[in-house]
């Protein structure tokens, strides 16, 4: 490998039909084969991100500093070229898709030029520093995006019409003629859906399908073109739970694929055979395991998955064989291939744990079933055990990391920070259970998978989903081998938000908190939070934003807390934990606070010393206040 490949970073790959690979590190692309050489391609003075090769394999897209280029894979002496070129450093594509004829490309563009942008200043290195960033608050300006098409060939652009450029744009899709083009939109604020159907050739679009709701404060749908560009296959929960449904016709009815108390997480068609794959809950609220039903009225779900637990799958161009990576409760993931169809033993492609892994007692995992003390709606939460639990003893609790959706059948479990990969504090969880706490997640109102109605129950941030936690730690209680004098809670973002609320409107409850990066100020939210929370104004407001605003909270304090924030945060910013420690010293509050010199948001992804640092803090202190 030549000198300038040996050290570079690898960003991205994609493999050739005839077995080269194509790959991006440090602003260069290489094209590497078996028995030869890498060779370096092409060099930018960025990095390089979103390879994707073309259908028939003779061109290769991809972004840089957000701007579309190509090249032709079949012409050793072609360069790379740019095919879009904006005038603005704020203005950059955020995603394409190539047309299954390989002579078109449809993308998104975001126009930042009016959207806020903010600084953040903070002390790192022994020196005063900066850093801006592009930031929208409730109530301000969002990115404007609209729909481009632009010819391989020439790089001539045709701009799809829309309703409104600061809407939402929730995925877009060929039709397999390389015709038409579907646009799944809503306005901000989540409430109207269509899902348009372009004529590329000439711009003209029709409403395939709609529906307006009033009510709704989440979104997760998707879509995709159905066989034979027969109509489209829609996610939605229309009737209570996230299913499949196909529409025909324009307009026309939709007949349902899926149906049941469960939700499909995501899927992708498999039009030569008439069918499509998905991931669902079906088995467990807890697991995402794969599916396949064929577009049909009343055709049976079959499950092509063999063990409980979560899958990322993969797929051949046939669909004869998946890859996916798999982990559950105790084991990491690691990658595997099966067959779809005649179901047999998978083969493991990879063993991720080193020798030793088997030799540590990790902790054993239990779903629990429990009723919210509130309005007796039932939840589930995920408890972490020791090895040698005695269910006649009491144990002191931890709470966390609270969050939503943290009940997953997942190495690391917790809150999914991407994939099926388990969450960055899936060792802290680990250390306390090892010395001697047993650690507690609820699937919070808000959370996916047990159905809409669950979902929009969460009306306001910090009320409902911090019930479902004390209801959770009031199940345990009860079993009697949690003691109720030694329950603590902690969370991030969010998680923090939940926190502090537990600890400022449930006093006495828990005998500690720690909230990291707490989001205890709304007002400096992302506009998409104001699909719970709302606008900012009526009738209700400003009261409504200052019941969702820890900061506001505060004089309910009566137990230990600790904030921990990094200085450099511009998702949380630090700004919001100082002002809220302002209200705690006006009050005379007891509290700690922890800052971490220009750590950002993730603190467990930012540098290991400061993350280790962190975690321990937050041993230490449940150390101090639960173990007594």
């Amino acid at each position: 490998m030549p000198a300038e490949a040996g050290k570079s970073v690898i960003n991205e790959a994609r493999c050739l039909a005839d077995g080269r690979i194509i790959f991006a590190g440090d602003g260069r692309l290489y094209l590497a084969a078996s028995d030869t050489r890498p060779v370096m391609l092409q060099e930018h003075v960025s990095g390089i991100s979103q390879l994707s090769l073309s259908p028939d394999q003779q061109l290769l897209a991809y972004l840089v500093d957000g701007q579309l280029w190509i090249r032709n894979l079949g012409d050793g002496k072609a360069k790379s070229r740019r095919l879009t070129s904006t005038e603005h450093e704020r203005v950059f594509i955020e995603s394409y898709r190539w047309s299954p004829d390989s002579k078109l490309l449809a993308f998104i563009e975001i126009d930042n030029r009016d959207v806020r942008e903010l600084e953040v200043d903070y002390h790192q290195d022994r020196k005063a520093q900066v850093h801006r960033v592009t930031r929208a608050f409730p109530g301000d300006r969002t990115p404007a995006r609209k729909v481009g098409v632009t010819a391989v060939s020439n790089g001539q652009i045709r701009w799809l019409d829309a309703e409104n450029p600061r809407d939402k744009i929730w995925g877009y899709g060929w039709s397999a003629d390389s015709a038409s083009l579907f646009v799944d939109n809503t306005d901000f604020l989540i409430k109207e859906r269509n899902i348009f159907v372009y004529d590329v050739a000439s711009g003209k679009r029709q409403v395939h399908y709609s529906a307006h709701d009033s009510n709704r404060n989440h979104g997760g749908w998707s879509a995709a073109w159905a066989p034979g560009d027969q109509g489209l296959v829609i996610l939605s929960d229309r009737d209570g739970y996230y299913h499949l449904y196909h529409q025909p016709q324009a307009s026309g009815a939709l007949v349902a694929l899926t149906s049941g108390k469960w939700e499909v997480a995501d899927f992708i068609v498999d039009s030569n055979h008439q069918q499509i794959y998905f991931i669902a809950n079906r088995e467990h609220v807890a697991d995402r395991q794969l599916y396949r039903v064929a577009v049909a009225p009343g055709a049976v779900v079959t499950r092509i998955s063999n063990t409980p637990g979560t899958y990322e799958p993969v797929y051949s161009r046939n669909f004869s064989q998946v890859a996916y990576r798999f982990s559950d409760d105790h084991t990491p993931a690691d990658l595997y291939l099966a067959r779809t169809i005649n179901k047999s033993q998978p083969a493991k492609i990879t063993h991720s744990p080193s020798p030793h892994f088997t030799s540590y007692s990790w902790a054993e995992v239990k779903y629990v079933k429990f009723t919210s003390h509130i309005d007796g709606v039932p939840l589930v939460g995920r408890l972490y055990l020791p090895p040698d639990f005695n269910p006649t003893q009491r144990y002191p609790l931890v709470v966390g990391s609270a969050y939503r959706d943290t009940v997953r059948n997942q190495w690391g479990g917790s809150q999914n920070s991407g994939g099926n990969a388990p969450h960055p504090t899936w060792g802290l969880d680990q250390l306390l259970v090892a010395r001697g706490y047993l650690v507690f997640n609820v699937n919070v109102r808000g959370s996916w998978g047990h159905g809409r109605a669950f979902r929009e129950a969460l009306k306001e941030y910090g009320s409902i989903e911090v019930d479902d936690i004390e209801s959770g730690v009031r199940h345990l209680v009860a079993q009697g081998f949690v003691d109720p004098e030694r329950v603590g809670i902690w969370g991030l973002s969010y998680g923090g938000l939940m926190t502090t609320m537990s600890l400022f409107k449930k006093p006495g409850v828990y005998a500690a908190g720690i909230a990291v990066a707490p989001a205890t100020n709304v007002w400096h939210a992302y506009p998409e939070q104001m699909w719970v929370m709302g606008e900012p104004h009526g009738n209700d407001y400003p009261g409504r934003y200052e019941r969702q605003s820890a900061l506001y909270q505060s004089s309910g304090l009566q137990d230990p807390l600790m904030l921990i924030h990094g200085t450099r945060d511009t998702v949380v910013l630090y700004s919001d934990t100082i002002a809220l420690a302002e209200n705690l010293i006006a009050e005379d509050q007891p509290f700690e606070l922890v800052t971490l010199p220009g750590a950002n948001h993730a603190i467990a992804n930012d540098s290991i010393k400061q993350t280790r640092f962190a975690f321990g803090k937050i041993v230490n202190f449940f150390d101090r206040h639960l173990k007594p």
